[in-house]
């Protein structure tokens, strides 16, 4: 066997055995997996990529009080969240809460995410949302704060991923309204440009929390003013007091929500209910 064939069978097992290194130590994470939430070394993940390099990663999220990891209050409550990625541990400082959950989710592009929510009374998150690792900085940052959102137009909200789809999710967001009461509404988000964008300001109703009647079909509690298209002042009806109201979809965008309505045969916006106006429907449900 001359030179270059021997040059060229050891050029190939070498090549080989570099595939089979790196298919060894590469991370591959599912869509979605469930991270236990504690310090116990069962709870350490070792296997997937938070950081997004595709190495695998060591993970351990864990909830306490103060600086004590697993410990709580008198009252039984913890208010920070541990977040350990390669040794080094992060404290999310929150309010009071007395349960968390975690999940990593990977878009198909293999770009990471981490969803943490932590559950206080009333049904309360102080945290909810997705994060996402800053290589740089080595630690997490707040990718998309589900709380936020509806920020003056509901007493408290938070977000599930309900649907992914390639670089693609759909976020169910909960909330309670000041318009609608309890309800819950779509927004999807896609990647782009390094981050998670929402695609619309159109978000998809859901359900709402009503005492009586049909799915949707709200009564006005008072005259209500409806517009041609969300964030103009052109107006397109009154909705009269006692009028029956189907609510179709929403739309926000930066500070401002309308709610599309039905009323009789005809469509149009209304401006959606801030925590300083008086209640616009009178069988919607609120609590907490």
């Amino acid at each position: 066997m001359n030179k270059k064939k021997m040059l060229g069978i050891w050029l190939l097992l070498l090549g080989m055995m570099v595939i089979s290194v790196f298919s060894v130590s590469a991370a591959s994470n599912p869509k979605s997996v469930n991270l236990r939430v504690g310090s116990n070394r069962k709870n350490v993940y070792k296997s997937y990529d938070i950081t997004g390099d595709h190495q695998p990663d060591q993970i351990n999220i864990a909830v306490g009080y103060g600086n004590k990891i697993d410990k709580k209050d008198s009252n039984g409550y913890y208010n920070n969240i541990f977040v350990s990625i390669n040794d080094k541990t992060q404290i999310l400082e929150t309010g009071y809460f007395y349960s968390a959950r975690a999940k990593l989710y990977t878009l198909s592009n293999g770009k990471p995410y981490l969803f943490l929510e932590t559950l206080s009374d009333n049904d309360y998150h102080e945290i909810s949302g997705l994060f996402s690792y800053n290589r740089s900085k080595k630690k997490i940052e707040t990718a998309i704060d589900f709380t936020s959102l509806f920020n003056g137009y509901a007493g408290r909200s938070a977000g599930t991923i309900v649907k992914m789809s390639g670089n693609k999710i759909t976020v169910r967001y909960g909330m309670m309204s000041y318009s609608l009461g309890g309800c819950s509404i779509d927004y999807n988000y896609t990647y782009k440009n390094d981050k998670l964008v929402r695609t619309s300001y159109y978000g998809k109703l859901i359900s709402i929390s009503k005492r009586q009647g049909k799915p949707n079909v709200l009564i006005a509690k008072r005259k209500l003013v409806a517009y041609t298209v969300p964030g103009t002042k052109k107006k397109a009806f009154t909705i009269k007091k006692g009028g029956s109201v189907k609510i179709m979809q929403v739309w926000k965008k930066t500070t401002s929500l309308y709610i599309k309505v039905k009323y009789e045969s005809k469509y149009g916006w209304i401006k959606a209910a801030g925590i300083n106006t008086s209640q616009q429907f009178s069988n919607v449900v609120y609590a907490g």
